[in-house]
């Protein structure tokens, strides 16, 4: 189920390597536009199954070996990018 949402499954080398930290400010845009895809893993995995106790989706989880991640079901998500949380308005 999850596999035709974009979540990448085990055994994949992805959820096997170490990720990449994002160089900030110079790649603020590609750190936005992974978070802007994590939000939207989120958003699609909530549609097909109920998450009682909140969710997270890390970038290796949809094919992306950057250090980023996406929390739901807590006072506010939480974009961590390396060390540091960027904004991201929705």
């Amino acid at each position: 189920m999850v596999k035709s949402i974009g979540i990448v499954q085990e055994g994949d080398a992805v959820l096997t390597q170490p990720t990449q930290s994002f160089e900030l400010p110079e790649e603020v845009a590609e750190a936005r536009e992974i978070v802007t895809a994590l939000h939207a893993a989120a958003d699609r995995a909530a549609l097909v199954h109920t998450f009682s106790k909140g969710m997270g989706v890390a970038a290796p989880q949809i094919g992306v070996g950057r250090r980023a991640a996406r929390r739901r079901g807590c006072h506010r998500p939480l974009e961590p990018v390396g060390s540091r949380e960027i904004g991201n308005e929705r």
